[in-house]
Parts: C-alpha cells; structure tokens; sequence
C-alpha cells in the first residue's frame, strides 16, 4: 500500500486533494490507516458510500468522515482504515 495507489483507487470518486497515509516509523511499514481528502465533499461522500466495507488489496476498509486538524481549513476529510 502507498500513496500513489490509494490515490487511483479514490480518484474513481473525485479529484483527490490529498493523501495521509499513517506510517509506524519504528517497524517501518504503513498502519493500516489513511487520511484520503478531496477537494469536493461532494466526491468524498460518493467514496465513503462506495467504500465503506469495500476493500483495499484485499482487506475490508470503514470509511467515515473526520473533522480536519487545520485551523485554516473546514475541509472534511475522510478517513480510510482496515475494519
């Protein structure tokens, strides 16, 4: 799983804003999780309805909203994760 992918994989929905994908530094490899932000809430409801219980490289995923960290931004973004 890298970036790249997730974003094809979530492109089919929207213009994909960006890609957060949670790494464990210590073991070196991806936590099961990412942050997946679109420019559209519009497409990012379509890829949460799409996606939730769907999979990724054969694991089943939830897909939910999360309110964005940034202060200057009220983007919402929507969080990819193994269930």
């Amino acid at each position: 799983m890298n970036k790249e992918h997730l974003e094809e994989i979530f492109g089919k929905y929207g213009k994909v804003k960006n890609v957060d994908l949670q790494w464990d530094r210590r073991a070196n490899l991806p936590k099961g999780s990412a942050y997946v932000e679109f420019f559209e809430r519009s497409d990012a409801d379509n890829a949460k309805s799409h996606m939730d219980g769907g999979q990724v490289d054969g694991n089943v995923i939830t897909a939910t909203f999360v309110q964005a960290k940034k202060k200057i931004t009220t983007t919402t973004k929507t969080l990819f994760g193994k269930s």
